[in-house]
């Protein structure tokens, strides 16, 4: 007979759980999949200069799986953050009960109602729960609803991972207004691996892949793509070679210091040696 101590248990029940999540995962994500694990990123985008095309290929590099064990993870990281602030603010409890909002009993109100950032409250089945969200990211998460004139969250998923996905698609948002010219195409991808796996769990975050598009192909598929690239390859050369005309400098500067050094010295024993060879020439000059 097949025989666990309680230790065992408790070990074990936590493992099973988060194999079945992400099996459940799995399943949604599958059903909800349209075509091959990589994809082109907005099809393809062709650059309007002569020569050969170049395509904008950014590979959804995680298949479904990893969207359902990245999204575990958000929901594991806004967990840490809510003990985290209860712990800081010296009590479990007190003060952090989920209240209700002064809202009306539909399921949640619609965004025509917000007339400004005062009116504005981030509802989950009729319970406020934007006391676990810091002051920039409910600014932040407001102006991204404001512009869609609809609140992105799902209403079918527990508060917890609800906290986890608009943290992250407010940082996403703000990390895509600062993005530049000289960004690679590796965050593009990061970036884009990220909503997907956001708007598989229900966020409404869509134009935000859109505008992820029109960046991309700005920067990498653009006209002046190559004139950036190179841009870029100049700036990067010129930042180390001056780098290391500092170090020449440095160095510079240190055996010049050296070298005056040794030359006091050499001028102290300049007189001392003038003086041992007038010696040495007088018995060299001798007569036999």
């Amino acid at each position: 007979m097949f025989s666990c101590s309680y230790i065992d248990i408790v070990y074990l029940l936590p493992l099973h759980c988060i194999e079945f999540t992400v099996y459940e995962f799995h399943q949604q994500v599958v059903s909800k999949a349209q075509g091959p694990s990589s994809i082109w990123f907005h099809q393809q985008v062709v650059s309007d200069a002569p020569g050969p095309s170049s395509s904008l290929h950014i590979r959804n590099s995680s298949n479904e799986l990893d969207c359902a064990v990245s999204l575990l993870q958000l929901a594991a990281q806004s967990e840490q953050v809510t003990q985290a602030t209860r712990v800081g603010n010296g009590n479990e409890d007190v003060g952090l009960e989920v209240q209700e909002c002064s809202r009306p009993s539909e399921p949640h109100p619609s965004f025509e109602e917000v007339k400004s950032f005062e009116d504005f409250c981030i509802l989950l089945d009729r319970v406020d729960i934007e006391h676990e969200l810091k002051a920039d990211v409910r600014v932040g998460y407001y102006k991204l609803c404001l512009y869609r004139k609809e609140f992105l969250h799902p209403e079918d998923v527990y508060s917890k991972l609800v906290v986890g996905l608009i943290r992250e698609t407010v940082k996403i948002g703000d990390e895509m207004k600062r993005c530049k010219l000289t960004t690679v195409k590796e965050v593009f991808e990061k970036w884009n691996k990220n909503l997907k796996a956001l708007e598989y769990r229900g966020m409404k975050v869509r134009f935000l892949r859109d505008k992820l598009i029109t960046l991309a192909r700005l920067v990498l598929e653009s006209e002046g793509a190559a004139d950036i690239k190179q841009h870029t390859e100049a700036t990067n050369e010129c930042k180390r070679i001056k780098d290391e005309l500092k170090k020449l400098a440095a160095k510079h500067n240190e055996l010049t210091e050296s070298a005056k050094k040794f030359e006091e010295v050499s001028g102290a024993l300049k007189q001392k040696v003038e003086r041992y060879e007038v010696r040495f020439k007088e018995v060299a000059n001798r007569p036999w």
